[in-house]
């Protein structure tokens, strides 16, 4: 069986905006669906996606909402909540749908006020593997400034639907 965890990031870190981009589906492994979860630190949270204002949820202390996002016709939202909350977004394995490859994972999603300017990451290489993607986020305008392994990649980002103040891109 697969394990999913990850080390618990402190309430303080928690956060009111989110920008949420699903998993990148390829031709050999096509993944259909990530699951968001959203977990209140106080009671009464109310939870909103891309700035409806009638509320996704609401929350009471440790409490979590969980909803769907099918990455082939809505790969990105904007989560914002008027208490702290904190985000993760579940990948699913390849028991689900009939899907062949992957293993499922969990992914912290940081929020918008711990946004941070630059990133140093590494993959893992196997020979399973021969493909990795990185969603990126930014303030809109800002992309054009946008660099990956010192390249230009500004033509890859796409307005983000529930916020056009920001814009997300996923990278090969």
């Amino acid at each position: 069986p697969n394990h999913i965890f990850e080390q618990a990031t402190p309430v303080e870190y928690w956060g009111r905006e989110f920008v949420v981009t699903t998993t990148e589906s390829t031709p050999t492994c096509n993944i259909y669906s990530d699951f968001i979860k959203v977990t209140a630190s106080q009671d009464g949270t109310k939870l909103y996606k891309n700035q409806s204002s009638s509320p996704l949820a609401t929350l009471n202390s440790g409490e979590s909402y969980v909803f769907e996002m099918k990455t082939d016709n809505e790969p990105s939202c904007y989560l914002e909540s008027d208490k702290p909350v904190a985000v993760f977004l579940y990948q699913v394995s390849s028991s689900y749908q009939g899907m062949t490859y992957g293993s499922p994972s969990m992914v912290w999603i940081s929020p918008i006020e711990q946004t941070i300017k630059d990133v140093i990451f590494s993959t893992l290489q196997v020979q399973e593997i021969n493909t990795h993607y990185v969603n990126i986020v930014c303030h809109s305008g800002l992309h054009q400034t946008m660099t990956l392994d010192g390249v230009n990649i500004s033509d890859k980002f796409n307005t983000l639907p529930g916020n056009n103040l920001y814009a997300y891109a996923k990278v090969p």
